[in-house]
């Protein structure tokens, strides 16, 4: 059972309330010996930054956090995150670690593209350089490259992410439409071109985004997202298993876990994102309208014997 431990918004404002109002997309991450969250947030004109801050001693539970970092992308703004950018994952390999985002650029449309960035941690945990776009637009996915979440499979890499073309009218709106897909990879900073569908869109979900992949096992990814629901046009977020094909190269079939999240996070709830200290597990999720309520940690205690 998942119990509510804490709420975040006003606290990791404090600094930037003036400027920022919204706390989204939260993630943790142990960098150089220091355990990190990282979250989103956006400014009145739409644009999302970066913001970090060192955990306190917590045995794996966010309970309370310091003065908070605007984390600042070394370099010129690059055509791809010209425009803001929600941070994703932290990801390490032997010799380095970096910090994965979307960026957004805005079309003369007034549409945008969004694709995934990836900026190098230096050892100091604090600096970010070596902005990079670790997925450029390509034919068949030329608005939408973004959300993605990577995973250490063997020897391989696997990348889940938001990939689409198309914006929609929705209930009066127009909003962006995106599968979620799936790449391999021997190097952590070089993809190919296009991927392979692993989630469609139906008449339910207009939208799939935020993958965390929780487990690879026996040709199944596990994972958690965010829907978009076409009826309310809200986030519900989801928990899937997925089974690939024997050469790994395609979707076979995809089960939903039903009743995984918080009751109260059901049916309303966005960008999940789980990890463990220990036996327990931890579960950060915002709520409505992208941050605009912060987001809660919830623990699931595992009981021991005595």
């Amino acid at each position: 059972m998942w119990n509510k431990v804490a709420t975040f918004k006003e606290s990791l404002l404090e600094k930037y309330s003036s400027e920022f109002s919204t706390v989204m997309a939260p993630f943790t991450a142990r960098v150089h010996n220091t355990v990190c969250v990282y979250w989103t947030s956006v400014d009145v004109d739409g644009r999302g930054s970066i913001f970090s801050a060192e955990l306190c001693d917590h045995n794996g539970l966010v309970t309370h956090v310091p003065e908070s970092t605007q984390i600042v992308l070394s370099g010129s703004n690059r055509l791809f995150d010209s425009d803001g950018v929600i941070g994703l994952q932290v990801v390490k390999d032997e010799k380095s670690a970096a910090l994965l985002y979307t960026g957004f650029s805005r079309s003369k449309d007034s549409t945008y593209v969004m694709s995934t960035g990836a900026v190098k941690i230096d050892q100091d945990g604090q600096t970010f350089s070596e902005r990079t776009q670790l997925l450029p637009p390509s034919p068949g996915e030329n608005h939408f490259r973004a959300s993605s979440n990577i995973f250490k499979v063997g020897e391989q890499w696997l990348m889940v992410y938001a990939a689409g073309n198309h914006f929609i009218n929705v209930h009066g709106k127009v909003k962006p439409t995106y599968d979620l897909r799936f790449l391999w990879s021997s190097d952590l900073f070089r993809w190919g071109n296009e991927g392979t569908l692993l989630l469609p869109t139906d008449d339910q979900f207009y939208a799939h985004g935020r993958p965390q992949i929780v487990e690879f096992s026996d040709r199944t990814i596990t994972l958690n997202l965010s829907s978009r629901r076409t009826d309310i046009d809200q986030y519900q977020p989801r928990r899937l298993k997925i089974r690939l094909s024997a050469d790994l190269q395609s979707a076979v079939d995809a089960k939903e876990v039903i009743g995984y999240f918080p009751t109260s996070t059901q049916q309303i709830g966005s960008y999940p994102f789980e990890y463990k200290d220990g036996d327990d597990k931890y579960l950060l999720i915002g709520g409505r309208d992208f941050g605009r309520d912060g987001f809660n940690v919830f623990q699931h205690k595992v009981a021991r014997v005595q």
